[in-house]
């Protein structure tokens, strides 16, 4: 919905960590998610993923003591800016904090919903839907007014005065001049055409966020279909989750190799001896594939695979969602 999604990780000693059960003897490493309206980053005008500086900001509200035990509330902007040198944090405009970054680097990690290339923020699966989806409930009211209209209609009186007629179901009116008339208004065009453009609308969105109507709950004869079929039929929203698995991947990546480092830096585990760097640090995030799979078909191509040694039993309990393998 939002596009990005903004992670700190973040050490916190123990004498930070409220409680008294002493779980966290030697500190602890937090994840905190923040909504991307509260992050403010600045990339290097040469290398777009490159972070120089993040601002942190958002409201909170100041207790103050006055005059005879008064109190007095005062809303302010909490800033943080992290640079790879040094980390302020203000009040407003007053700086409360300044102190070296013993990081060496800004331990924040931005996750792309749906990256593209040349923008540094993520697409929100909503961005290009939000006028077509506009224009379709601006119809869709136009038709309901429509509709309530003509089921309570206007009475129309031609050559006669309604001063002394009753509105109303099983009502008789006499008396009425030769020339006069009464009509109901009525609907002279069906709404055909107003109906066909708001499912042209509605099929737009579709195509357009990438999402087969069967997959909103549209009919879809699914009986004899073989999952390969299936996935021929949900090839767009099952090549757009698999961007943002990548996307996903990489970025939680990211967020280990922090938590590693700030671990290590900060004496919670060690780097095991006869282990690089490079390795101790390098993660494999794994994202199970969730499209629809006709079992038979695939244990009949793993059973041949390995007759012809092309496939072990581990890789065969791998492909097949087997866990523990």
């Amino acid at each position: 919905v939002n596009g990005d999604m903004w992670v700190q990780v973040k050490f916190e000693s123990p004498d930070e960590i409220a409680g008294p059960f002493e779980e966290y003897s030697r500190g602890r490493v937090r994840i905190i998610a923040y909504h991307k309206g509260l992050v403010f980053p600045t990339y290097d005008p040469h290398d777009k993923d490159k972070l120089i500086e993040l601002k942190l900001m958002y409201e909170i509200e100041l207790k103050s003591s006055g005059l005879f035990g008064t109190t007095s509330t005062e809303t302010v902007v909490y800033k943080q800016i992290w640079t790879k040198n040094k980390i302020v944090e203000y009040h407003g405009n007053q700086i409360i904090s300044e102190q070296e970054n013993t990081y060496g680097l800004i331990p924040f990690v931005q996750i792309k919903n749906f990256p593209l290339v040349g923008r540094n923020e993520g697409i929100s699966d909503l961005e290009n839907l939000i006028p077509l989806n506009v224009e379709y409930n601006l119809k869709k009211s136009d038709i309901s007014e429509i509709i309530d209209y003509h089921a309570s209609p206007v009475t129309v009186v031609y050559g006669a005065k309604i001063g002394n007629l009753e509105r109303g179901a099983n009502k008789v009116w006499g008396g009425l001049p030769k020339d006069a008339k009464v009509e109901n208004l009525e609907l002279s065009s069906d709404l055909k055409a107003s109906n066909q453009y708001c499912d042209n609308l509605k099929k737009s969105m579709n195509e357009v966020g990438g999402i087969p109507v069967g997959a909103l709950g549209g009919e879809q004869a699914i009986s004899n279909t073989s999952g390969v079929a299936l996935q021929f039929v949900n090839a767009p929203i099952i090549e757009r989750t698999n961007i943002k698995k990548e996307a996903t991947s990489f970025g939680i990546r990211q967020i280990n190799k922090l938590i590693l480092y700030l671990s290590v830096l900060n004496n919670i585990v060690r780097i095991p001896d006869g282990v690089t760097k490079s390795d101790f640090y390098n993660t494999i995030v794994e994202i199970p594939d969730t499209t629809p799979k006709d079992t038979l078909v695939e244990l009949q191509q793993i059973e041949i695979e390995m007759r012809l040694g092309l496939e072990c039993r581990k890789g065969a309990m791998h492909r097949l969602g087997r866990e523990d393998i």
